[in-house]
C-alpha cells in the first residue's frame, strides 16, 4: 500500500513539474510576444554588446532639430535564413534610433529586388547587390541581397552601401555625423618630398576618410605656401628629405594648435630584389624638439611577429628562393596583439592589434617637452638590429639568428607609435628658413650624393635665414608619431586591423571621440592559442615549417617546442574532461536528493 502512494505522489510530482513548466514557456512567449508589440524596451545580452544603442547613438539622434530621413533600400523577400535574421536585426536597430528621436526621424522602405525605381536609385547612390548563398537541405540557394540606407537631412545627402547588424550603429552614426556638420573637416595629405607623386601609395587610406572628410593634398610648402587653414589634421606620410621650409611650415602649423599624424620610414626594402635604400626623413630638427628620435636599425620582435612567404624573395646571399614555398616567421614584421596597445585610451582600447613592416623604433630623449604615451609597443623580447639583416628568410638562419639573442638576454620593449602631447619650442627660433632655392638644391643633391660614393659623412645644408616671425611655444598641439609607412600603404600591408588604427587615429586626431567609441564596440577577435607556437617563441625558434635540420642545437630544440606543446595539450584536455565529469556527478547527486526529498519518493 506504502508503495503505490509513493508511486502515485511521484506520478503527482511529474505531472505538476511538467504543468508548471508549461505554464512557464506560455507566460514567456506571451510575455516577448506583448512586449514586443507594445514596449520598445530591449536588452542586448551579446558579449560584446552590439546590437543595443549606446549612449553616443541616442544622443545623436535626440539632438537632430529637423527631420532625417533614412531610406532603407533592403531586399523585399529574402530566401536566405541568416540574411532573413540580419535584416530583422537591422529593422530593430532602426526602430530603436527612430524611438529615441522623437519624431525628428523617419523611415521609407524600397525593394531594389522588386522595384525597377528602387534599383535605378540604389544604383545612382552606390548602394550595390550582393551575392549570398547558403545550402537549404540538400541545394545551394542563391540569392541578390541589398542591405543599404541612405540619410537625408537638411539638404545633406548620406550613404550607408551594406551593413550587417554587428556593424550598423558605427556605419549608421558616421554618416549621421557627416550629414550634421555644415562643414566638412579637412584633413591635408604631405607625402614623400611634399612636392607631388606620380603614383600615390596611400590611395586607399585617402578612401577610408573620403567619405566623412575633406581630404586634399598639401603641396608648394617649400616654395612659402602655408598649410591651409580648413586643415584640422596634416598627414605626413612617407616624408623623404624634406625640404627645411616644409618642415617649418608643419612646425608652425603645429604650433597654431593643428594636429599631425606622422609615418615615418628610414628603409626602403625590396626583399624581391634584394634590394635596400636607406633615407633622410628631413624631419631630424622637429623630432629632435618633440624629445624623441627613430632607431637607426630595424626593430626585431622574437615573440609577436607576422609570417612571410619566400616563395618570391631571396636569402640573405641573393640567392632565389622562388618555388620552395617556404612560411616562417618574419621577426622584422612586428604584430602587435592587445598586449602591445594602450588599454586606457579609446583610440586603442579593443582594437584587434596592428601588423608593422620594417619598423624603427621611437626613443624617447629624458629632456622631452611633450608629454608621450605609448599607443603600440613590442614584446619584452625585441633588439634594434641592422637593416642588412632584414634579407635573412631562411628558416635556418632566422633560427639561429632567434636563438642567439635569446641566449643575450638584453630585449626589452621598443615604442612603435607614439603620442605626444603639449607646447615645445620651435627649432627655428632663430630664423625662418628661407624658400626653396633650385640652384642651391641641385648644388647640394650633388655634394651630399659625392659624400655617399665617397663614404664621407653628409655635408649639413647651408640655411638662409629669413626675418619672418617665428611662433614658439603658442600653444598645445598633439602628434602621433609611428615609426613605420608600409602599415598605411595599399595592397596587403593596409590590413583590416591597420586600417581600423588608422581610422582611430585620424577621428582620434580631428577631435571626433564620438567615432573612435562606437568603432571600439565592433566584434572583438578571439584567438585560438597555438601551443606549439608559443614553445617555439619560448625557445627563439620561427619556422612554421621546419624540416630536419642539419644544426643539432636547432633540431633539438624543435624537438623540445613540440614535446612541450604536446604535453600541454593533453594537460588542458584531461583537466577540461575532469571538470566535464566532477560537474556531472555534482548534478546527478542534487537531482537524486531533490528525488529522494519527493513525498513518498524513492529510487531503485
Amino acid at each position: 500500500m506504502s508503495m503505490r502512494r509513493g508511486e502515485a505522489g511521484y506520478r503527482s510530482w511529474v505531472r505538476n513539474a511538467w504543468i508548471s513548466v508549461g505554464l512557464l514557456a506560455s507566460i514567456v512567449f506571451l510575455g516577448n510576444r506583448l512586449a514586443r508589440r507594445h514596449s520598445g524596451w530591449r536588452v542586448d545580452l551579446s558579449e560584446d554588446q552590439l546590437y543595443a544603442p549606446s549612449e553616443i547613438g541616442l544622443g545623436m539622434v535626440d539632438s537632430l532639430q529637423d527631420v532625417l530621413l533614412v531610406k532603407v533600400y533592403f531586399t523585399g523577400e529574402v530566401k536566405l535564413g541568416s540574411v532573413q535574421i540580419a535584416k530583422r536585426r537591422l529593422i530593430d536597430q532602426l526602430d530603436e534610433l527612430v524611438s529615441a528621436s522623437a519624431g525628428r526621424m523617419s523611415l521609407q522602405f524600397a525593394d531594389p529586388n522588386g522595384s525597377s525605381e528602387a534599383r535605378v536609385e540604389a544604383d545612382r547612390l552606390g548602394i550595390p547587390s550582393v551575392e549570398l548563398s547558403a545550402m537549404q537541405g540538400t541545394s545551394e540557394v542563391t540569392q541578390e541581397i541589398f542591405l543599404g540606407m541612405a540619410l537625408y537631412y537638411r539638404g545633406r545627402e548620406a550613404v550607408v552601401p551594406f551593413v550587417l547588424p554587428q556593424y550598423f550603429e558605427y556605419a549608421f552614426l558616421s554618416e549621421l555625423r557627416r550629414v550634421l556638420r555644415d562643414q566638412p573637416v579637412g584633413i591635408g595629405f604631405l607625402v614623400g618630398d611634399g612636392r607631388g607623386v606620380a603614383e600615390d601609395p596611400f590611395l586607399e587610406a585617402r578612401a577610408l576618410l573620403a567619405r566623412r572628410y575633406d581630404c586634399k593634398d598639401v603641396l608648394d610648402l617649400e616654395r612659402g605656401e602655408s598649410i591651409p587653414e580648413d586643415v584640422r589634421v596634416l598627414i605626413v606620410a612617407d616624408p623623404t628629405e624634406l625640404h627645411p621650409r616644409v618642415v617649418f611650415a608643419v612646425d608652425q602649423f603645429l604650433q597654431a594648435g593643428g594636429r599631425a599624424l606622422l609615418l615615418l620610414d628610414r628603409y626602403e626594402v625590396d626583399l624581391t630584389r634584394g634590394a635596400m635604400n636607406g633615407f633622410d626623413t628631413g624631419l631630424g630638427d622637429l623630432l629632435r624638439a618633440w624629445g624623441i628620435r627613430l632607431s637607426e636599425g630595424l626593430v626585431w620582435d622574437q615573440e609577436r611577429s607576422n609570417t612571410i612567404s619566400t616563395v618570391e624573395s631571396v636569402d640573405a646571399g641573393g640567392r632565389s628562393l622562388r618555388g620552395q614555398g617556404v612560411r616562417v616567421q618574419y621577426p622584422f614584421w612586428p604584430h602587435v596583439d592587445q598586449r602591445g596597445l594602450d588599454d586606457t585610451l579609446p583610440v586603442t582600447r579593443r582594437l584587434p592589434g596592428a601588423d608593422l613592416f620594417w619598423a624603427s623604433a621611437l626613443e624617447v630623449e629624458s629632456s622631452t617637452q611633450m608629454e608621450s604615451i605609448q599607443l603600440l609597443r613590442t614584446s619584452e623580447l625585441s633588439w634594434i638590429l641592422p637593416p642588412e639583416e632584414a634579407f635573412r628568410l631562411d628558416p635556418k638562419q632566422l633560427n639561429a639568428r632567434g636563438v642567439a639573442l635569446l641566449a643575450a638576454g638584453d630585449g626589452q620593449e621598443r615604442n612603435l607609435a607614439l603620442s605626444l602631447y603639449g607646447s615645445y619650442e620651435s627649432p627655428f627660433a632663430e630664423g625662418a628658413p628661407a624658400v626653396l632655392d633650385e640652384y642651391e638644391e641641385v648644388l647640394y643633391a650633388q655634394a651630399r650624393a659625392q659624400a655617399l660614393a665617397e663614404g664621407r659623412e653628409v655635408p649639413e645644408r647651408e640655411l638662409a635665414r629669413t626675418s619672418e616671425d617665428v611662433a614658439s611655444l603658442l600653444g598645445e598641439t598633439q602628434v602621433v608619431v609611428v615609426g613605420d609607412a608600409d602599415w598605411a600603404r595599399d595592397g596587403k600591408f593596409f590590413t583590416d586591423r591597420n586600417k581600423m588604427f588608422f581610422e582611430n587615429i585620424v577621428d582620434w586626431l580631428a577631435l571626433e571621440d564620438e567615432l573612435v567609441s562606437l568603432r571600439s564596440r565592433v566584434a572583438r577577435e578571439r584567438n585560438i592559442v597555438d601551443l606549439l607556437a608559443q614553445e617555439r617563441e619560448e625557445l627563439g625558434l620561427f619556422s612554421l615549417s621546419l624540416e630536419e635540420s642539419d644544426d643539432a642545437t636547432i633540431s633539438g630544440l624543435e624537438e623540445t617546442a613540440r614535446r612541450r606543446a604536446t604535453r600541454r595539450r593533453w594537460t588542458w584536455m584531461l583537466a577540461a574532461t575532469a571538470s566535464s565529469l566532477v560537474l556531472g556527478a555534482v548534478v546527478g547527486a542534487l537531482v537524486r536528493g531533490a528525488m529522494l526529498r519527493v513525498p513518498g519518493g524513492r529510487l531503485s
